[in-house]
């Protein structure tokens, strides 16, 4: 696409953008950003890729009422990249966020602000050449996590070495590293 995209801002509340294998999908707005606009009712955001698929996506500006975030890229050289999410209104009712890179697909993320307690997060890759990579931060302001799962398996690799976590005035009840 050669422009950001921009919802409806009282009636969208899912977002869902798949490829299927060899197929693709980036936005390239005139400005150099790829922002998804009026967003501020978007409830569910689901982004996945397919082998040779790819998905670029820069910002989700407002993602105030954004509660599920689910990423995967499955297959040899499936690849999603988004940048941040909740750049312009932070979510207030985020709950879940998942990210899961199997068999060669890879996922690059930024960050991701909310005001919520989280009830999970779950970053996993599985399989060789499989690999998730987080350059942006994870930020709770005020909220917490119930539970966060990170695991990379079988020649999998997960990079969060870019990745600063704050969790606000809240905590993270279970973690499980593998």
């Amino acid at each position: 696409l050669s422009t950001d995209i921009t919802l409806d801002d009282v009636e969208t509340t899912s977002l869902s953008i798949s490829t299927a294998s060899y197929g693709g999908f980036a936005l390239s707005g005139a400005d150099g950003v790829n922002d998804v606009l009026n967003t501020s009712e978007l409830k569910t955001l689901t982004l996945s890729a397919a082998s040779y698929g790819d998905i670029t996506v820069d910002d989700i500006v407002d993602a105030e009422e954004l509660q599920t975030i689910s990423v995967t890229a499955t297959g040899e050289s499936a690849d999603v990249a988004i940048d941040d999410i909740g750049t312009g209104t932070n979510s207030t009712a985020l709950a879940s966020v998942t990210l899961s890179a199997t068999a060669g697909g890879t996922i690059d993320t930024g960050t991701i602000t909310t005001t919520a307690n989280l009830s999970t997060v779950s970053v996993t890759a599985d399989g060789a050449n499989s690999n998730i990579t987080s350059t942006g931060a994870l930020v709770t302001n005020g909220g917490g996590i119930s539970s966060l799962t990170i695991a990379a398996t079988d020649r999998a690799t997960v990079d969060m070495t870019g990745m600063d976590m704050t969790v606000g005035a809240g905590l993270v009840a279970a973690t499980s590293i593998s």
